[in-house]
């Protein structure tokens, strides 16, 4: 997909806007695409947007499975005591 590819190259060149808007399009027009839900839920932890970020991961776990996912929560749970 044209946009996940574009907003790859835009956050690798520190284009965050840009890549956030393209992360979003590309989630809307596949929203059960866990490569696009990941790269969305990803630029927007790296923004410091946790809540959107977790907003992100919640919608794509209502509707998928996703080990990635489960392997992020044992991680956050791992290094913050309150966890997710």
């Amino acid at each position: 997909m044209l946009n996940a590819t574009l907003a790859n190259t835009l956050k690798a060149v520190n284009d965050i806007e840009p890549a956030t808007e393209h992360f979003q399009t590309a989630v809307k027009l596949a929203p059960t695409s866990e490569l696009y839900s990941l790269g969305l839920f990803h630029i927007f932890w790296s923004q410091g947007r946790q809540d959107d970020a977790f907003n992100e991961m919640k919608r794509f776990t209502a509707i998928a499975d996703s080990a990635d996912y489960r392997e992020i929560v044992a991680e956050i749970n791992s290094k913050w005591p309150h966890g997710v």
